[in-house]
C-alpha cells in the first residue's frame, strides 16, 4: 500500500467523515424520540378530554345592563349598555391532590383543586344611583370564568347577601372561555359594598393558573408535587418546595397589570387576560423524552471519542482497524439510543441507561478482545465506554451544571490524547502491523 493511503493524517480524516455521516441514523433516533412524545401528548390530551384541560382561576365578575335614553334625530330612544365589575379586593385558595393517570404506557400528572374563592366588590356611586331607580338596572348576575367546565367536580355555591346560590353553566362564555354564572336581585347593585365567597372542586391536567382580575389580587397554591414550575407574568413573592410538596403564595396590584376593574361593552379581551396570568405548572424536568433528546445531542461526540480510541490504538500499538469495523461501532453506538428509548418507556430513564449501557459496555468489550488481539485492549475498552457512558450521564441529568460537568471532562480527554499522542511523528507513515508467523 502507497505511504500516502497509510498515513495517519489521512486515516484521521476518514474516521472525522464517517463521525459526520453518523448524524443520520442519530437524527432518525431523534426523530423517533420526537415521534414517541408526540404520542405522549396524544395520550396526555385524551386523559384532559376526560379530566380537564389546563384550567385558570379567576374571581367572579358583575355583569348588568342599564337602560337610559338618548336623543337621535332628536327623538328620545332608550339603549341598553351592558357594564361589568371586577372585585376591588379577592383571595384565591386552591389546594392540589395531584395523581398521575396512564393511558397504555404513559403517564400523565393530573390533579383536583378544592378552590375557595372570596372577596369584595365596591360598587361606583353612579352604579348605586342607577340602581336605587325602578328599572334602572337590568338581569343582574355574577359569572365565573372556568378554562374548562369538564373539570368541575362540585357544584360552585356562591354565598352572598345571607343567602346561598348554586352556579349554572351560561350559554355564552366570559372572557373567551366557559362560565358558570347566577343571576342576582337588581337591587343588590344599590349596595356600596357586596362581600362573596364561593368554593367548588375543579380537575385538570398539568397546569393552574390564575387570572388578577381585582384591583389587589391573593392567591395561595399548595399540592403535593416536588417539582412545580412557577411561570406567567408573576413569580410567587413567597414559595416553599419540597420533596413532599410545594406551597406558593402571589400579591397582584392594580399597579402591577393593564386591566380595568369596571368596563363598559366589551369585557376585557382575552390577550390582555393572557399576559397577566401566572401560576404553577405539574413539571417534569426528567421525563424519558427530554433525558432522551438532550443525551442525543452528543451523540456525535460519543462516536468520536469512541473512534478516538481505536485510532490511538493504531498508533500506539501497531494495529490496524478496517473502516468496516469502525463502521460496525458506531451502528452499535446508535442502537445504544433506541435500546435506552425502548426500556426508558417501560423502565424510566436511570434503569434504562444502566441496562443499555450495561449491553453495549459488554459487547464491545468481548468484540474488543478479539478484534484489537488481547483480552487487555478489550478491558481497555469496555472501561473506557463506561468512563463516557457515565459522563454522558452526568450531563444528561445535571439541568444546572451539564455545561461545566461536560467543559472539564473535554478537557481532561483533550489533556489524555495530548499526552498520549506526543511522540508520534504525524508525517511518517503508519508503521506496518508485524509479520504473522507462516505455519510449519
Amino acid at each position: 500500500m502507497p505511504p500516502l493511503i497509510q498515513s495517519s493524517t489521512l486515516k484521521l480524516l476518514g474516521i472525522a467523515v464517517l463521525c459526520l455521516l453518523f448524524a443520520i441514523p442519530l437524527g432518525l433516533v431523534g426523530d423517533l424520540v420526537q415521534e414517541r412524545a408526540g404520542r405522549l401528548a396524544e395520550a396526555e390530551e385524551g386523559i384532559a378530554r376526560s379530566q380537564g384541560r389546563a384550567q385558570v382561576l379567576a374571581p367572579p365578575v358583575l355583569e348588568w345592563r342599564q337602560r337610559r335614553t338618548v336623543l337621535r334625530d332628536k327623538e328620545p330612544v332608550e339603549v341598553v349598555d351592558a357594564h361589568g365589575q371586577a372585585p376591588t379586593r379577592t383571595t384565591i385558595d386552591a389546594t392540589l391532590g395531584v395523581e398521575r393517570r396512564v393511558r397504555g404506557i404513559f403517564e400523565v400528572p393530573v390533579y383536583t383543586a378544592d378552590v375557595l374563592l372570596r372577596g369584595e366588590f365596591v360598587v361606583a356611586p353612579e352604579d348605586r344611583a342607577r340602581a336605587a331607580l325602578a328599572g334602572g338596572i337590568e338581569r343582574l348576575r355574577l359569572v365565573l370564568p372556568v378554562a374548562d367546565l369538564r373539570g368541575v367536580r362540585s357544584v360552585p355555591r356562591l354565598h352572598i347577601d345571607g343567602r346561598q346560590l348554586p352556579l349554572r353553566s351560561l350559554g355564552a362564555p366570559a372572557f373567551g372561555i366557559e362560565a358558570l354564572g347566577v343571576e342576582l336581585p337588581p337591587d343588590l347593585l344599590a349596595r356600596e359594598r357586596i362581600g362573596f365567597e364561593l368554593a367548588f372542586a375543579l380537575s385538570g391536567t398539568r397546569e393552574l393558573s390564575a387570572w388578577p382580575l381585582a384591583d389587589e389580587t391573593e392567591v395561595a397554591i399548595r399540592g403535593a408535587w416536588p417539582a412545580p414550575s412557577f411561570a406567567g407574568a408573576f413569580l410567587p413573592r413567597e414559595r416553599e418546595v419540597s420533596e413532599d410538596g410545594f406551597s406558593a403564595q402571589w400579591t397582584v396590584l392594580a399597579v402591577n397589570r393593564d386591566l380595568p376593574l369596571r368596563w363598559t361593552g366589551e369585557a376585557p379581551a382575552p390577550g390582555a387576560l393572557e399576559a397577566a396570568r401566572f401560576g404553577v405548572e405539574l413539571y417534569e424536568p426528567l421525563g424519558v423524552y427530554r433525558l432522551s433528546e438532550r443525551s442525543l445531542k452528543y451523540g456525535l461526540l460519543f462516536v468520536a471519542l469512541t473512534f478516538g480510541v481505536f485510532l490511538l490504538a493504531e498508533l500506539t500499538g501497531r494495529l490496524r482497524v478496517h473502516p468496516v469495523q469502525y463502521l460496525l461501532v458506531g451502528l452499535a453506538l446508535a442502537v445504544f439510543y433506541v435500546l435506552l428509548l425502548a426500556l426508558a418507556e417501560h423502565l424510566g430513564f436511570g434503569v434504562a441507561y444502566l441496562v443499555a449501557g450495561s449491553a453495549l459496555t459488554a459487547i464491545l468489550g468481548a468484540w474488543g478482545s478479539a478484534a484489537l488481539g488481547g483480552v487487555r485492549r478489550g478491558l481497555a475498552l469496555g472501561a473506557w465506554l463506561a468512563v463516557l457512558y457515565g459522563f454522558l450521564f452526568l450531563m444528561v441529568r445535571s439541568e444546572d451544571f451539564a455545561l461545566l460537568i461536560g467543559a472539564l471532562g473535554l478537557l481532561a480527554m483533550v489533556a489524555a490524547s495530548l499526552w498520549l499522542t506526543r511522540r508520534i511523528d504525524w508525517y511518517q507513515p503508519r508503521p506496518a502491523p508485524p509479520p504473522t508467523p507462516a505455519a510449519a
